[in-house]
């Protein structure tokens, strides 16, 4: 298992972008952001797309989150969040 880190700016931005939605579109941009950490805890390397040796990007519920895996100390940190497909 990897420990999931989140950055502060991360989880300001993934904030911003919460609470300017819908009840609804928060409920199913919650639930795409738990399934997709749970995902990044257990194996990062399949989650999303690769942009460099240890940076890729995932696509959950709307967004497009940055994150850098870090097997040798066996962390992933994710580093932005951005509205996608809008």
């Amino acid at each position: 298992m990897y420990t999931l880190i989140w950055s502060g700016r991360a989880l300001d931005q993934l904030a911003e972008i919460y609470i300017s939605l819908p009840l609804d579109e928060q409920r199913h941009m919650a639930a795409g952001v738990d399934a997709m950490n749970h995902r990044l805890a257990s194996r990062p390397r399949e989650e999303g797309e690769s942009r460099g040796a240890n940076l890729r990007i995932a696509f959950p519920a709307g967004l497009a989150a940055r994150f850098r895996v870090n097997d040798a100390g066996q962390t992933v940190r994710v580093t932005n969040v951005k509205r996608y497909g809008r």
